[in-house]
């Protein structure tokens, strides 16, 4: 056996281990983010010992895709006291180096990482955590995982739209009562939604990734005649076909003439 500052440690296969009296765990914000997201981590790291530490390294080992955000650590006492913390190292394993914890202390490193273009949608990715004493490691290994998903704000296509009276057939709205927006008309599309216009003549589709409609992807809007006010007709285009852009928007106008 060998001792350090009172510990006894074991070797066992080339690496240097220690009984639990030197406890990590780590916490992550969310459970869910997307790509370009920013989530915190926490990691609570309590000597359970008789004995003062005086050099100890916190490694974080991160998911691919995932990046260190400069300036976010911090380190946090029992008593709350806050100082920053940088990282001897802040690649895909950062590493905090000469940390002091006491005898039966605890503290508390906060930090934040960036969810890069690299990563997979729908892909659960897992950090882990643990204290070097040297090069031994003396924890056991924490973890924190979290599911990265799409971001509707990216993935999500929209439609609008109006449905309005072209009096004079020169493809614009005329501000006024003859060629005012019309209500209650329906708007099918090929994606199954039906949407009826508002009091101004207006609609909106939104398409998302499970619509099974995909980025450039034919998307067929079609206004039922049957909604029309009696005494009315389509003056411009119907079904209308157009490419569906993902996150980008669409805009699709139905002319009416009595």
């Amino acid at each position: 056996m060998a001792e350090y500052n009172g510990f006894t440690f074991d070797q066992v296969q080339n690496n240097l281990t220690i009984s639990p009296d030197l406890v990590i765990t780590k916490t992550a914000a969310e459970e869910k983010i997307s790509i370009g997201d920013f989530i915190s981590y926490k990691l609570e790291i309590s000597n359970n010992s008789q004995y003062d530490l005086n050099s100890i390294t916190v490694t974080d080992k991160l998911p691919p895709g995932f990046k260190y955000v400069k300036d976010s650590a911090v380190k946090i006492r029992e008593n709350g006291k806050e100082e920053k913390l940088s990282p001897t190292n802040a690649d895909r394993i950062i590493e905090w180096s000469e940390i002091e914890l006491e005898s039966e202390s605890s503290l508390e490193i906060r930090y934040t990482l960036v969810v890069g273009s690299g990563v997979v949608n729908n892909k659960r990715y897992i950090n882990q955590a643990y204290v070097k004493l040297d090069q031994a490691i003396i924890s056991n290994t924490a973890e924190a995982e979290v599911l990265v998903i799409e971001d509707p704000l990216f993935t999500t296509s929209t439609v609008i739209g109006k449905v309005y009276l072209d009096q004079n057939e020169d493809e614009i709205q005329t501000k006024g009562k003859d060629e005012k927006g019309l209500s209650g008309i329906r708007i099918i599309s090929t994606t199954g939604q039906i949407v009826e216009t508002d009091k101004f003549g207006r609609f909106h589709f939104e398409i998302k990734g499970e619509d099974n409609i995909q980025p450039m992807q034919t998307l067929v809007l079609k206004l039922d005649k049957k909604s029309l006010p009696a005494g009315t007709e389509l003056s411009s285009s119907n079904p209308v076909i157009l490419k569906i852009r993902e996150g980008l928007m669409s805009e699709v106008n139905f002319r009416i003439k009595r």
